[in-house]
């Protein structure tokens, strides 16, 4: 044990004798421009609650896009809700396929799941909206 955190001593003065005389090794996620970044975006999401309320406390069906407050499709919800029962079932059938049966070689590649997410959303319209879409294609058709 004592070898252990002797070593672990060790590697960290190792590192502090590196980043003082050269470049900064750091992790590159661990500068002040992405600190910064990262308590603008907890004070953005502090401010959401504020203003709409905590939506873990509200009772309702709907998913919301925290940062734009849009709900969110129907089918980005579903796939919300089914993420955890979609992975252990292409779990299991990766194991039943690969290890256990020997039907498929290992290095064959996982099919790539196909899901509807927050960025693939549909732009939904509503009726009044088609409506002045539609007139104002007629109305061009007249002008021309």
């Amino acid at each position: 044990m004592a070898r252990a955190v002797n070593e672990f001593e060790l590697s960290q003065e190792w590192i502090r004798y590196e980043q003082s005389k050269g470049p900064d090794i750091r992790h590159h996620e661990q500068n002040e421009s992405k600190k910064k970044a990262f308590v603008d975006q907890v004070r953005a999401l502090i401010d959401t609650f504020e203003k709409m309320g905590n939506p873990i406390l509200k009772k309702s069906d709907d998913l919301f896009v925290l940062d734009t407050r849009d709900i969110a499709d129907s089918k980005v919800a579903q796939t919300v809700r089914n993420t955890e029962q979609i992975g252990k079932n292409q779990y299991q059938k990766y194991v039943k396929n690969r290890l256990e049966k020997k039907t498929k070689p290992l290095a064959d590649p996982i099919k790539q799941n196909k899901l509807h997410l927050f960025s693939s959303q549909e732009l939904r319209m509503n009726s009044k909206e088609k409506q002045q879409i539609s007139s104002f294609k007629q109305n061009c058709s007249l002008f021309s």
